[in-house]
């Protein structure tokens, strides 16, 4: 989980290659921390609950400020070349 919240983010890997592991991990989130596995931690192991939580808010941080440095304005010339508009 700690390769997971603490990551590469702030790596200087291409968005791709960065894009992509942020996807994997993603999707392996979903298939391996289910509903059902969260109920049984936070009944049976609440610490442990509350820190695989703190780790989930943290990593959904990271990848918001991944995604936030990321986005970049389209200039609207490049907007209307791809519309098939001329300027």
């Amino acid at each position: 989980m700690n390769e997971m919240t603490s990551g590469n983010l702030e790596s200087d890997q291409s968005f791709t290659t960065r894009f992509q592991q942020i996807f994997e991990q993603s999707i392996s989130l979903i298939v391996y921390f289910t509903e059902i596995f969260l109920k049984e931690l936070e009944t049976s192991y609440p610490d442990w609950y509350d820190r695989l939580i703190e780790a989930m808010n943290q990593r959904e941080e990271h990848v918001l400020a991944f995604y936030e440095d990321r986005a970049a304005p389209i200039p609207s010339r490049a907007l209307h070349r791809h519309a098939g508009i001329d300027p």
